[in-house]
């Protein structure tokens, strides 16, 4: 693994914890659950959501970086977690098995999507029937550097229900993000 994987993921870990408790509760992820952490970055989510599911869930660590996944591994190795299984994620939609999740979460990681009408279709197959898809994004236009590294929560929703979601819910606690679920 890199060093500069390790500090980047120490960073995006640092910078998760902040309203994770909150989005946790918000999320009821119950044990036994299936939950994929899209775009998991440093592991932290993926982390709590093992944790959470326990030995009778899964948790899909994905992320296009395979440096940040070679991180997420050590991390899972040291800290002797087996329920999750770290997978190569790519732009058009990972390959998560069809209808295996419970939940798809994503956190930061909307804005960095090329196409992503068919980025949500493709990820929306591996939602079991009745599954979640929650997406947390930077809210748009607050400075400079949001305007490349946001979405509009209106955009997230229009995209998601076009890819066959229904939206069901948002919050906006999260300071600077919206927070916002979807169900198959």
């Amino acid at each position: 693994m890199l060093w500069g994987a390790a500090v980047r993921g120490f960073m995006f870990n640092r910078r998760a914890r902040k309203g994770a408790e909150s989005i946790l509760e918000r999320l009821a992820i119950a044990p036994g659950s299936v939950v994929g952490d899209i775009g998991s970055g440093g592991g932290f989510f993926a982390m709590e959501f093992a944790r959470i599911v326990g030995d009778g869930g899964k948790v899909f660590a994905v992320d296009i970086d395979p440096n940040l996944l070679e991180y997420v591994r050590g991390r899972l190795r040291s800290s002797g977690v087996l329920n999750v299984e770290c997978v190569p994620g790519d732009s058009p939609g990972c390959s998560l098995p069809s209808e295996s999740c419970d939940l798809l979460f994503m956190r930061n990681v909307f804005h960095h999507i090329a196409e992503p009408a068919v980025f949500f279709r493709n990820m929306r197959r591996s939602l079991k029937p009745k599954g979640r898809f929650a997406v947390i994004e930077w809210r748009a236009g607050e400075t400079r550097l949001m305007r490349r590294h946001s979405a509009k929560e209106s955009t997230i929703i229009d995209v998601l229900t076009e890819a066959g979601l229904q939206h069901i819910e948002s919050w906006s606690f999260l300071e600077s993000q919206s927070f916002t679920i979807f169900q198959k």
